[in-house]
């Protein structure tokens, strides 16, 4: 891992038991390379799952306590919500080293200011959004909050 140039991996704890990363996360801890879970916050219904993200941001202090380094990634499930939802993820991951994974189209019925303090992750996946995917997501997350800025 550390060879390859990785400093940080995630590993998704929503289709595997958090159990099952025990030897990657053993690997990557004894190479210096920093693990944390990784988890997509929809039910089955694609509500928001408040569950879902405690149980991750449990699983995120379990595994780095000094840290709780995790991604939440929160797609269409939070559409529609303001900032309700946007401002309990912040409220729950507060004090850890977070990022917000999120579709590469914001919504406009979200509001991302609670958010501002962590890395976003735009999910662009080649040609499935289109050549000017990021600067559509810049000016969108611009519009809502001009201090939140994507590296």
């Amino acid at each position: 891992m550390r060879a390859a140039g990785f400093g940080v991996i995630f590993c998704n704890i929503g289709d595997h038991d958090p159990q099952e990363w025990n030897l990657i996360r053993q690997r990557a801890r004894d190479l210096g390379v920093i693990c944390g879970p990784w988890l997509r916050t929809a039910d089955q219904g694609n509500n928001f799952s408040y569950e879902k993200l405690h149980y991750l941001v449990d699983i995120a202090d379990r595994w780095n306590p000094e840290k709780g380094y995790m991604i939440v990634n929160s797609e269409s499930e939070i559409q529609g919500s303001e900032s309700t939802i946007t401002s309990y993820i912040a409220a729950q991951v507060r004090g850890r080293d977070a990022a917000i994974s999120v579709e590469p189209w914001p919504f406009a019925n979200v509001q991302w200011w609670p958010l501002e303090q962590y890395p976003v992750l735009p999910q662009i996946f080649g040609t499935n959004t289109g050549s000017n995917a990021w600067s559509t997501l810049s000016a969108r997350m611009g519009q809502w909050k001009p201090e939140i800025t994507i590296d």
